[in-house]
């Protein structure tokens, strides 16, 4: 069996499926006179007709389209063929009903809802000021209270209140954990930055969860120093430097390399 490449069978369906919608806007003529019915015309494709504008197509035959009030003719000779104005919207299945605009609000894009102004949230059939704190700004994340502290500041309750920065720390952007963090060379230990002893053969380390200071190679870290790593013969130190292993051919046994049988 041929077999259409993947685009062109997505084009076949989507050509059958929109021949399928124009079909069912249009009719045949009538079997009685063979000739296009009354406020129609001929498409020109067989013997297939359209409504005229201004009609739409119902058992048969086009009957004129009667357009409510707040609404205006769709052009289309499917559906009902007309369209409610901006600034109204459907009700039921023949009326058009105005959109009220409550006070700081303004009507939607699609002319069929309302959004609130900025600085006012929605609710009910009302938009209410947004109550912010001193120091504090709006934010546009619904996600939130509408408002968000300024730099320097942290949320509490209904307040921003000024965050406590301890000496040798900084501020951060962070939206989470601590609002502030150590320079470099110090550590936090509660709510103080203290300096991070350095000992010998070391030197600072600044990533996440570290003591605040890393061994040079060739040295392991005990609990406040660092040791030199013994290396027997026939070993070398391993890829992180703070240990060792055995050259190829000889395996560890009894903290010494041996050959290997």
């Amino acid at each position: 069996m041929l077999r259409l490449p993947l685009h062109c069978g997505l084009l076949v369906r989507i050509v059958a499926l929109s021949l399928a919608v124009f079909f069912s806007q249009t009719s045949s003529v009538t079997a009685e006179t063979g000739l296009t019915p009354e406020n129609a015309h001929s498409i020109g494709v067989g013997s297939r007709w359209q409504c005229d504008a201004g009609f739409r197509l119902s058992d048969g035959v086009c009957e004129p389209v009667v357009i409510p009030d707040n609404a205006r003719a769709s052009g289309k000779s499917y559906g009902s063929g007309w369209e409610c104005l901006r600034g109204y919207r459907l009700m039921g299945s023949a009326k058009c009903q105005k959109v009220e605009v409550p006070e700081n609000a303004y009507l939607a894009p699609n002319g069929e809802r309302w959004i609130c102004d900025r600085g006012f949230r929605k609710l009910g059939v009302a938009c209410m000021a947004i109550p912010s704190p001193e120091h504090s700004y709006l934010s546009s994340d619904s996600g939130t209270s509408g408002w968000l502290c300024e730099r320097g500041y942290e949320k509490a309750e209904d307040l921003c209140a000024p965050i406590a920065v301890p000496e040798n720390g900084y501020l951060t952007n962070k939206s989470y954990g601590k609002a502030w963090a150590c320079e470099r060379g110090f550590q936090a230990r509660g709510d103080q930055c203290l300096p991070v002893f350095v000992p010998a053969n070391a030197y600072l380390d600044d990533s996440s969860f570290s003591r605040g200071w890393k061994c040079l190679r060739g040295y392991k870290a005990g609990r406040d120093e660092c040791k030199i790593v013994e290396v027997p013969e026939a070993a070398h130190l391993n890829h992180a430097g703070d240990g060792w292993e055995c050259d190829r051919a000889f395996q560890r046994r009894d903290g010494a390399c041996v050959r290997a049988n």
